[in-house]
């Protein structure tokens, strides 16, 4: 057998450590490792001064999501950076206005999230904490805002201080009458009874409609508190028992609605939205009469969509009202109108309202061009925002006129489907609904001929 040269005794012993190869690689692991992780972090530490600056930049401009976008990238370089998450819960509070919440439901739990763990941040770092207020305010706000009405009100108690605070006052009434309009109910715990002011503990234990009474005293001329007053005096009766207004009769509570809405009106006359909220109710007693208010809204903003879709609804009325009345001659006249109002804001924007489809609809079925008006109803239910029932209903109707019973059993079993995929979302939308301000800038959510407690029947 051959044995290799190799495994030879006196081979082995000839084999050596190369010392000046091994300290050759260590002085390069000791020198080129350290450079290397400095680099790195050098290019880090410019990257995040990048972000910093694009968010600064982003900010300044007002584009809040960009601004909140840059600063979430930044928090993955810079992980335990405190400051910049309390920045970003300040900043993606901003990016969703309280118009747009109709569509934004998780986009505020996820702005709610930021704020906690912003809280958490102001909490135990002293030179953060001048921010925790107005942190826990937006906070409790947002919680309003998706239905969260519970934990609005433990936040309430934590802002509390032993002086009656009107606006804590009006956000604890606003959410109690979300409650009750779901027959919710909320009380604050043992524990936190104790330690919340005598003031805070009286206003929760009082009925929710003398809440809302003792609330406008605090803050005159509110439009999100007048609004609940009015709506109270013109719903349900049973909802009103045992409060203040139990005793009135229902020409009293009409009354005491319209009061209510002009006191706010005569505090807001420069605010559109104050005008719209007057219409949502005033529109529900005269239509004559709230007329001037959807006109009115209409010289402030010609161009906004919720007062072209607002208008369009009220002339659409008018107009079918006035063919079983005395005013015919103006029927067409208003129906023009109606059309002209609907037609733009569709055009403008509103491509997703079931409100505006539906009232185009109606307009054309009124001046018997059913072909049009069944287009619009069909066009409707496909691409509108839920609920889209009312549109899937209206067809049928529309067919059962023409006595095309087929076609009437396939829109009532689309109308039946709508309602069982829809109805989750609509608990989410009223919800995010209950505590918004009636209107804000852009597209408004005021609740004209559709208020908090008709949208929970419907």
């Amino acid at each position: 057998m051959k044995i290799h040269k190799r495994s030879l005794p006196e081979t082995r012993k000839r084999l050596k450590l190369n010392w000046r190869l091994l300290g050759f690689s260590l002085l390069a692991v000791a020198v080129v490792g350290p450079s290397l992780y400095f680099l790195h972090r050098s290019q880090m530490g410019r990257v995040a001064g990048v972000m910093k600056e694009r968010a600064k930049s982003f900010e300044e401009q007002g584009d809040w999501r960009q601004s909140a976008f840059a600063i979430e990238r930044l928090l993955l370089l810079e992980p335990d950076n405190r400051e910049e998450k309390v920045r970003l819960a300040e900043v993606l509070d901003k990016s969703v206005d309280n118009d747009q919440t109709k569509d934004s439901f998780n986009r505020l739990n996820r702005i709610i999230a930021a704020q906690a763990r912003a809280l958490g941040i102001c909490e135990v770092d002293a030179s953060m904490k001048d921010k925790e207020p107005q942190i826990r305010k937006r906070m409790m706000e947002r919680l309003s805002q998706v239905g969260r009405y519970e934990d609005a009100m433990d936040q309430i108690a934590k802002l509390a201080g032993p002086n009656i605070d009107g606006y804590l006052m009006k956000w604890l009434a606003l959410a109690r009458f979300s409650m009750a309009l779901e027959n919710r109910n909320h009380s604050f715990t043992d524990s936190t009874q104790i330690s919340i002011p005598d003031w805070l503990y009286s206003a929760s234990t009082l009925h929710v409609i003398d809440l809302l009474l003792k609330s406008i005293i605090d803050n005159p001329g509110d439009i999100d508190i007048s609004t609940a007053i009015a709506e109270s005096c013109l719903g349900d009766p049973a909802f009103l028992a045992k409060s203040q207004l139990e005793s009135l009769t229902p020409q009293e509570l009409r009354d005491r609605a319209i009061s209510v809405m002009d006191k706010m009106l005569a505090s807001n006359r420069e605010n559109l939205d104050a005008w719209l909220a007057h219409y949502s109710i005033a529109s529900r007693i005269d239509k004559v009469r709230a007329e001037s208010d959807i006109r009115q809204a209409l010289s402030m903003a010609p161009e906004d969509v919720t007062v072209l879709r607002e208008a369009g609804s009220h002339f659409m009325d008018r107009g079918l009202n006035d063919s079983r009345g005395t005013d015919i001659g103006k029927k067409e006249e208003r129906l023009e109108l109606a059309q002209k109002y609907l037609s733009k804001a569709l055009k403008k924007g509103l491509k997703r309202d079931g409100k505006v489809y539906l009232g185009l609809g109606e307009v054309a079925f009124s001046r018997g061009d059913f072909e049009a008006a069944v287009k619009y109803w069909e066009d409707g239910a496909r691409v509108a925002a839920a609920p889209t029932a009312p549109l899937w209903f209206r067809l049928a109707q529309a067919w059962a006129g023409k006595k095309d019973l087929k076609q009437m059993r396939e829109t009532l079993k689309s109308m039946d489907e709508s309602i069982r995929v829809e109805s989750p979302m609509l608990n989410k939308r009223v919800r995010s609904q209950s505590t918004e301000s009636p209107v804000s800038n852009g597209q408004r959510t005021t609740p004209c001929k559709g208020t908090l407690s008709e949208q929970r029947n419907t």
